[in-house]
């Protein structure tokens, strides 16, 4: 990871996790035109989606350290960026492009059915791994 600094404050930035949430999106579009589907609505489904995608990615990377705690670093990190990135780009979409994040129907799929079981799945993450650290 690479820190920068500024205005004085420190921010974490991975390129991996950000250009493969970036691709992944791309990869959206490109599919979207490819088969003439509608691509340009219902972006905070797909954001939502994209976000479970790499913390599921990060936690099946982080599998194979399980047995070193201290080698955890790199796959929790992408785990946890990737859903920082994913909802950050969901609250930027919705501030600057709110017609492209419901879906055709005009629902906004962000409520609390959707995210209970992502903050469960973090915390019971974040539990073990205290667990085997200590």
């Amino acid at each position: 990871m690479v820190a920068a600094s500024p205005a004085g404050a420190i921010v974490f930035w991975d390129p991996l996790v950000a250009l493969t949430l970036i691709g992944l999106a791309g990869g959206v579009v490109l599919v979207g035109r490819l088969f003439n589907m509608d691509y340009s609505s219902g972006w905070a489904n797909k954001l939502i989606g994209l976000s479970w995608f790499g913390f599921t990615s990060g936690v099946v990377g982080a599998l194979p350290y399980l047995d070193s705690p201290t080698s955890l670093g790199a796959a929790v990190a992408f785990a946890i960026l990737s859903l920082l990135y994913a909802v950050v780009a969901l609250i930027l979409g919705l501030i600057w492009l709110p017609k492209a994040m419901p879906a055709d129907d005009g629902s906004l799929p962000t409520g609390l059915n959707l995210a209970a079981p992502l903050v469960t799945l973090v915390s019971l993450m974040l539990a073990g791994l205290a667990l085997t650290v200590f």
